[in-house]
């Protein structure tokens, strides 16, 4: 029951969810090649500023709706609980954006590592004004999901996508805004979501700030910050050496080869954004420690397929996402995608030290992570490119995976199955091998990558159990009969 209820939601809000996060990533074909690689490069790093300041003041608020939302709904103050943490994250959010553009109109904010202010004012002041726009609607979309409001979520969601698309065309080819129009695009399409939903949900969220609401909150995100911040750091410094030593060319390389290994991260967070909230349901249940391991085998032989076939079929893709020029891409994609699939399942292994509250050792593992990453871009990316920021992310990924599973099995013990673990192990050196012998040998392409197919589902296969296999089979089953019969 568990499981057909996991793929339930998935089939909703996970997918939805997939679907708007993922249109930066639709819009990668159009965008390499309306925008030169100089641009697409800029675009990519100003996208990527987005993303530090959001992370620098996100308080990891997201976790803690998760965890600590049923709590306060059964003290009635559900409505409260939620309007506190949109209206808190959107002032923090402007006061921020505020204090940025005065130092940037200062002339403080010129940085080899990243675009000018001043000769980016206005796709610069986009960012800043997305910042709480983007954190609010985030905030928003969780609210809805914890409510299972699936109109105003679907409806926001969506209609943020599509605006967002159709937005960007218009603006790029037609009124040839060029990065600007990229931006503002986006922004708008944000803040039309983000109304859509908070009207969509009605009185279900009272806008205000409230102490006691906000003091449980940080006591339980504060221990979480450090790591967040690092872990994301960790993930993501290697851009800002790449764009600052080898130029925002070699930025554009490495920006399509993180895009399309996002494939892997828009598969994580939409099984999560399903699986999270019936986790802390079973925080107390009997049955909790079956579905904690059950689910973590389907992640694991989910996000495994997903990164097998990137990975043998990177060359294609390419030819889809990016020109010609881009093509250096494919050679180094396997450190990606293997590297970001490891640290999707440590985000999923994170939950004995959530349970527990000891949330203090996913600090302390992401600045393991932090570390080795600092360490290898610092000595290696002049020489190795943007090979470095492959070998960063799987490396450091490693590290913190230990790290977290360790401390959460000593805080929290969960009997997660190690041939699962193994068999995961094991497909991963199968992929990094082929890769070597690909820069080695020549393989006849489509024999190998037909021969590699089959080992990469044999792997997937073998980490789930039989009763598992039927399950699923059961659901898609249930999910086929019920879109034919829409």
């Amino acid at each position: 029951m568990s499981i057909k209820k996991l793929a339930g939601d998935f089939a909703f809000y996970g997918i939805i969810d997939l679907i708007q996060r993922s249109v930066s990533l639709i819009l990668v074909p159009f965008y390499t090649r309306i925008l030169d690689q100089k641009d697409f490069g800029k675009l990519d790093m100003l996208l990527i500023l987005l993303s530090v300041l959001s992370v620098l003041i996100d308080f990891q608020f997201i976790s803690g709706i998760s965890r600590l939302y049923l709590e306060f709904v059964s003290k009635g103050l559900g409505d409260r609980f939620g309007g506190t943490v949109i209206f808190f994250r959107f002032m923090v959010g402007l006061c921020l954006a505020i204090l940025i553009s005065i130092f940037g109109m200062g002339g403080f904010l010129e940085f080899n590592f990243m675009p000018s202010f001043l000769e980016n004012k206005i796709p610069w002041v986009l960012i800043l004004v997305f910042v709480p726009v983007s954190i609010s609607f985030d905030a928003l979309i969780m609210q809805a999901r914890m409510l299972r409001a699936k109109i105003p979520f679907a409806s926001g969601a969506l209609l943020s996508t599509i605006f967002t698309s159709l937005g960007s065309v218009i603006t790029t080819v037609l009124l040839g805004w060029g990065i600007t129009g990229v931006i503002a695009t986006m922004l708008a399409g944000k803040i039309i979501g983000g109304l859509i939903v908070y009207v969509g949900l009605g009185n279900k969220i009272q806008l205000c700030i409230d102490r006691q609401i906000l003091k449980p909150l940080f006591a339980y995100c504060v221990p979480l910050i450090p790591g967040w911040w690092l872990g994301f750091s960790a993930t993501y410094v290697g851009r800002f050496f790449v764009y600052g030593i080898l130029g925002p060319e070699d930025s554009a390389l490495l920006a399509v080869s993180m895009k399309i290994q996002n494939l892997i991260g828009l598969f994580a967070i939409s099984f999560r954004s399903a699986w999270l909230p019936l986790a802390m349901t079973y925080i107390e249940d009997k049955d909790g420690d079956t579905f904690y391991v059950s689910t973590m085998r389907l992640f694991m032989s989910g996000g495994f397929l997903m990164t097998f076939l990137l990975t043998l079929f990177i060359h294609p893709l390419l030819a889809i996402f990016a020109p010609s020029t881009y093509h250096d891409v494919g050679i180094t994609f396997a450190l990606f995608s293997i590297g970001c699939i490891i640290g999707e399942c440590e985000s999923n292994l994170q939950l004995g030290c959530q349970l527990a509250k000891k949330t203090i050792w996913i600090t302390v593992g992401s600045f393991v992570s932090f570390l080795i990453s600092i360490l290898i871009l610092s000595m290696y990316t002049s020489q190795l490119g943007i090979t470095a920021a492959g070998l960063a992310l799987l490396l450091s990924a490693i590290g913190r995976i230990v790290v977290t599973y360790f401390s959460s099995q000593y805080y929290r013990f969960i009997p997660y199955d190690m041939k699962s673990f193994l068999m995961f192990g094991l497909g991963c050196i199968v992929l990094l091998f082929n890769a070597q012998m690909n820069q080695i040998l020549s393989i006849p392409t489509i024999f190998w990558q037909g021969i590699l197919f089959f080992v990469g589902l044999f792997f997937s296969i073998k980490m789930l159990s039989s009763s598992e296999i039927q399950a699923m089979i059961r659901v898609f089953q249930s999910l086929k009969l019920k879109f034919r019969s829409l």
